[in-house]
């Protein structure tokens, strides 16, 4: 069991050379097989880069002869020919540019003039009304006033109908707040230029929509709301601007909330993604109308020229690509100056211009990111790292090409990589385990070692103090010193009581050394075996002026060794009467219980108690809390390590915890029968 401590040293010393050579080797291997995986990655990366820019190339040439042919095609008259545009252009403006700083005129969308409702809002059966229904608060009278004029032109009825609504909807009748707004003689659905013969507003006719679909909804009609809705929707997102500009914030609301408060989320859904697109054509509107007012030139420089025919010749006509000035791809205009300051404007829709693109792309998944590295499409982005990404071209500078990695050749050498490191890793890995298992064996027995010396020389000491008395009254004897019987027979009794002593106190060693040895096991009453105990100890206890508490739960029995439970329990009491403080009453505590399948004994004192960070370790052989004022009679560091290999050895479990105001609480488990 020695071990002296150049051993311990020499034995870390040389683990930790062999440690180091491991190490050495597997990082030598891992730099190079990272080494020759950056090498590759970067050449992958470079492969992808180039075939992007290639894509983004065709791409971009295939764009352009698209919007080339759509410029052609329009350019003869681009007024009366902008119906013919494909779906990938949004909106068609055309105007007439003027000198800088001039402004000029707008050709399509052309101001439309609105029919004007005030001569209607004047007519005198809606004056008689108001008047008859001022200061009134019964609803249904105030309705009926309304719609008495519902007879009248219709202008005048359509405003009479929407206020006697109103007032029906209010005093909670739907039924003839519809009946009111379905006795004007004018369609739903009215066409433009029937709107102006009547002198109706496109605002009027779409509001007279919305507030049937919400009555019709209030009894109960719901899907004829929701056709009516969505109709009234579609014909918002279908006009142009200015109206457009005018009326769409109704879809937003309070058209697609009414849409999802009757459970149509699908026809809210579509009228949003049409909401998107008539924003972009709005947003496109807006720019070209603010240049054409003010005069501004709009066109930068060109993208492309191509050939129109207009009059007894080709013409060449120059093509510039007009971005967002957010940065936000609202806007995408393709903008052709045609001869004579006439001024041709697509409004592309970059979506479906990026969803061509990710669809004719190489057989690797591609990604558009926009400049701070977020995904724009695809919408869900797929979990793979990105090998490569580059700048679109001049129709969409603001964005990035991005090419996905699958089964590459990085994924091949990274699997070449853990090929060869794993092996090395898992012998790394086990020869750590065992240097530091080897390292922690040697240090457990080199502080066993020193836990052996302190307790031989523990016992020495102690054992020398009773033979030195011996000595001397041998001595005495033997010189003559004591010659009378009497001084004899006191001198031997002398003898005879540190022989005694020390008999005693070599029994009390060798019994707690010894290691438990189970014998015969029968069925035991753990309760009682602590009620017998605590009688015996209660003298004891109160010799030391302390008090034995007990508080005995009946338990089932148990099947032990009866003489090593009783040792055990024994030198529990023992430890807590050697480690009582002086300073306070001492107070120990002797229970019983049972916890589920485990009886539990447990001990309990306000002593001096065990510090936290030695609890598990008072268990093992030799180990003492060192310290002043440990108790009147110290220990060896071997009654706990009896208590714990006996209860071991029946299959159970001994702890220590906080005990009864910062003392020692010893915790006995055993399995039930």
């Amino acid at each position: 069991m020695s071990m002296d401590r150049p051993t311990l040293r020499l034995t870390r010393l040389a683990y930790a050379l062999l440690g180091i050579a491991f190490v050495t080797v597997f990082l030598f291997a891992l730099e190079r097989s990272l080494r020759l995986e950056s090498e590759l990655a970067t050449e992958v990366r470079q492969q992808a880069k180039d075939e992007l820019h290639r894509v983004l190339h065709l791409w971009e040439q295939l764009e352009i002869r698209r919007i080339e042919a759509v410029v052609q095609e329009l350019a003869p008259d681009p007024v009366a020919r902008a119906r013919l545009a494909p779906p990938f252009v949004d909106a068609v403006l055309v105007w007439q540019a003027a000198a800088p700083g001039v402004p000029g005129t707008m050709l399509r969308p052309a101001d439309r003039p609105r029919p004007d409702m005030t001569e209607a809002r004047a007519d005198p059966c809606l004056v008689a009304a108001e008047a008859r229904t001022a200061g009134s608060t019964d609803r249904l009278a105030i309705a009926e006033a309304w719609r008495a004029c519902t007879e009248r032109p219709v202008a005048v009825a359509l405003i009479a109908a929407s206020r006697a609504a109103d007032q029906y909807l209010a005093a909670g009748r739907a039924e003839a707040a519809v009946a009111a707004l379905q006795a004007v003689d004018l369609p739903l659905d009215a066409p433009r230029d029937l709107l102006d013969a009547v002198g109706v507003t496109i605002d009027a006719a779409i509001a007279r929509q919305v507030q049937l679909a919400e009555a019709l909804a209030a009894t109960g009609r719901r899907d004829e709301a929701v056709r009516l809705l969505r109709r009234a929707g579609d014909r918002i997102v279908a006009l142009d601007p200015p109206d457009l500009d005018r009326l769409l914030s109704t879809v937003d609301f309070p058209i697609i909330p009414d849409l999802e408060a009757l459970d149509a989320a699908g026809e809210a859904d579509t009228l949003r993604d049409a909401v998107d697109r008539a924003r972009r054509r709005l947003e496109a509107w807006r720019l070209v109308h603010q240049g054409v007012s003010t005069g501004t030139p709009l066109a930068g420089a060109p993208l492309f020229t191509t050939t129109v025919d207009r009059g007894d010749q080709p013409t060449p006509v120059p093509v510039a690509i007009l971005g967002d000035p957010s940065g936000q791809r609202r806007v995408l205009l393709a903008v052709a100056r045609l001869p004579g300051g006439l001024r041709l404007g697509l409004q592309l829709d970059p979506e479906a211009l990026l969803r061509d693109l990710l669809e004719s792309g190489p057989g690797r998944p591609l990604q558009v990111l926009d400049a701070t590295g977020n995904v724009v499409l695809p919408g869900d982005a797929m979990d793979a790292d990105l090998l490569a990404t580059v700048p679109f071209g001049r129709l969409l500078p603001e964005l990035r090409l991005g090419m996905l990695g699958t089964a590459t050749s990085t994924e091949r050498i990274r699997a070449w990589r853990r090929s060869q490191l794993l092996p090395i890793a898992v012998v790394l890995v086990m020869a750590g385990f065992a240097v530091v298992a080897r390292l922690a064996a040697d240090r457990q027995q080199h502080e066993l070692w020193e836990r052996q010396q302190a307790f031989v020389n523990r016992v020495s000491h102690e054992l020398k103090t009773p033979l030195a008395g011996i000595k001397v009254m041998a001595e005495l004897i033997e010189m003559g010193v004591v010659s009378g019987h009497d001084e004899v027979v006191q001198s031997a009794q002398r003898i005879i009581t540190e022989t005694s002593r020390m008999e005693n106190r070599v029994n009390e060693i060798l019994k707690q050394a010894r290691r438990p040895e189970l014998g015969e096991k029968v069925p035991l009453d753990i309760t009682a075996m602590a009620a017998a105990l605590a009688e015996e100890w209660t003298p004891r206890f109160e010799q030391r002026d302390a008090r034995l508490l007990v508080q005995l739960d009946p338990t089932p029995p148990v099947l032990g060794d009866r003489e090593l439970l009783r040792d055990a329990i024994n030198n529990l009491l023992d430890n807590a009467l050697k480690y009582l403080r002086e300073d306070v009453a001492g107070l120990v505590r002797l229970r019983t219980s049972s916890a589920g399948r485990w009886v539990v004994v447990e001990v309990a004192d306000n002593g001096l108690g065990v510090p936290e960070d030695m609890r598990r370790a008072i268990f093992e052989r030799f180990t003492r809390v060192e310290g002043d004022g440990r108790g009147k009679a110290g220990g060896h560091g071997l009654g706990l390590a009896f208590v714990a290999e006996a209860v071991r050895e029946h299959g159970g479990r001994v702890e220590c915890r906080e005990g009864i105001g910062g003392g020692a609480r010893f915790i006995i488990r055993l399995r039930r029968m």
